[in-house]
């Protein structure tokens, strides 16, 4: 994440703990942030995050969890104008930076 916080001019929020997913789920939801948001997580709390979002993990990742082996993926949700998840519109992104 450094190397493209830097490229864009931007700081790493590091105020949220691995196990504090409600926490930054609270934030995303109730504050201004603009039009992007990049998060970076820990893959065995992506489905608690996707779930406290309003997601619904079994949509977006196999089996409802993120492998551990996955490290080229994201996942784009969307939020209509008053912060409600357009599940049509949330997908999975397979990057494809390991092959």
């Amino acid at each position: 994440m450094e190397p493209l916080a830097k490229a864009l001019g931007l700081e790493i929020d590091r105020r949220f703990k691995a196990d504090d997913v409600r926490s930054l789920a609270n934030e995303l939801r109730t504050k201004e942030h603009g039009k992007t948001i990049l998060v970076c997580w820990h893959h065995g709390s992506m489905s608690e995050l996707l779930l406290e979002l309003g997601a619904n993990p079994a949509k977006l990742l196999p089996n409802g969890a993120w492998p551990d082996d996955a490290f080229d993926w994201m996942l784009e949700l969307r939020f209509d104008p008053d912060g409600r998840l357009i599940p049509k519109q949330s997908h999975r992104i397979k990057e494809r930076l390991a092959e």
